[in-house]
């Protein structure tokens, strides 16, 4: 009976451990993927995931200024709820059926060297030649994101400033979403929008 009952908690501790294990990898790799897509430092806490139902929810999201910008978190994430089309996934295609976040708050900094919001990765001029790692096509019929609060930093000053704006209301919906880069690009010209900021032209990703 003993020996049973050690077999037992062995197994069980085998299970929990595979269950971390696959949490821990999972957000790592998102993580890896999108500070590849971005170009900046991501981090979230936890990301749940649904393969029976093709559900992800990742919550309390961060995502660093690039590294030419002063240290700190440019935006922060509740959650990003995600649905995907499993039969799109078959064929190396990530379509959502549902994609939707919480954009609790947005930091814009002006330095005389630019803005952070235009210095992430989608921003930046296309690299031509080289060996280009192959990504799978994004496409979203509907992006639904709620914002939160949008502080706007000033650098370019010998005293900085600081103004803070309440971007609670109306959500941020757009349609027909094709490429990751192209949802970075709409979300950051809403940003800039709101902070009354000339915003930088929107791409096709």
């Amino acid at each position: 009976m003993g020996c049973l009952w050690r077999l037992f908690k062995f197994a069980l501790f085998l299970v929990l451990l595979a269950f971390v294990l696959k949490a821990f990898a999972g957000r790592w790799a998102m993580g890896a993927y999108l500070q590849y897509r971005l170009g900046t430092e991501v981090a979230m806490e936890t990301l749940r995931v649904d393969f029976i139902n093709g559900q992800a929810r990742l919550e309390n999201v961060t995502v660093a200024n690039p590294m030419v910008f002063p240290n700190g978190v440019m935006l922060r994430f509740s959650h990003i709820y995600l649905e995907l089309n499993p039969a799109a996934l078959l064929s190396g295609r990530m379509e959502f059926r549902k994609f939707e976040a919480q954009l609790e708050e947005a930091r814009a900094v002006l330095t005389p060297g630019g803005i952070n919001l235009y210095s992430i990765k989608p921003f930046q001029p296309r690299e031509s030649g080289g060996n280009k790692v192959p990504l799978p096509s994004f496409y979203a019929p509907e992006i639904n994101v709620s914002l939160g609060e949008g502080v706007l930093t000033d650098l370019r000053r010998t005293v900085p400033s600081e103004k803070v704006f309440d971007f609670r209301g109306k959500p941020a919906v757009w349609r027909d979403v094709k490429g990751l880069d192209r949802a970075v690009k709409l979300l950051i010209e809403e940003i800039t929008r709101r902070m009354e900021l000339q915003a930088a032209p929107v791409g096709a990703a």
